[in-house]
């Protein structure tokens, strides 16, 4: 395990609409086991979850949403590849584009970190514009900072 002077905080999206309402609850659950399985990663908090209808226009149930904090000392490509190892591991299947999903894990932030890559952008590309992602994540922190300083509570689109 590294130095606690390399863990840095990070907020992740989670969401699922495959299943009862109780499955998905179950499957997020699941999810957040799964990533404080890893001696690298701790659960610090998460939000409530919420029920949203979907976004990006592909006909499909309600999702239930949630953001869990994290304290890690992965960089950010190491963290995503576990989380779509998670993703995986619970079921997960190549599907149409913001269609249906089992379980979805996006890092919305990592500390002050900018990445853009094409398999990883950081703040998240919707963070500001999806009410699922930046409502519980506020709910969790109102005061986070997007990596410039700018507070996230500024910069959302309501």
């Amino acid at each position: 395990m590294k130095s606690k002077a390399n863990w840095v905080t990070v907020y992740l999206g989670l969401g699922s609409n495959i299943g009862s309402d109780d499955d998905i609850i179950k499957t997020l659950i699941k999810a957040m086991e799964l990533l404080n399985e890893n001696e690298n990663i701790f659960l610090t908090a998460h939000s409530r979850s919420i029920k949203t209808a979907p976004w990006g226009g592909v006909e499909q149930p309600d999702f239930f949403n949630m953001v869990a904090e994290i304290r890690t000392c992965l960089d950010p490509l190491s963290l995503l590849e576990y989380t779509q190892g998670i993703e995986i591991k619970l079921g997960r299947k190549p599907n149409v584009r913001w269609g249906p999903r089992i379980i979805d894990i996006d890092i919305l932030l990592f500390g002050n970190k900018t990445v853009n890559l094409p398999n990883l952008v950081i703040p998240h590309l919707y963070l500001t514009e999806r009410e699922f992602m930046w409502g519980p994540l506020l709910e969790l922190n109102p005061l986070v900072t997007m990596p410039d300083g700018r507070r996230l509570s500024t910069c959302v689109l309501k």
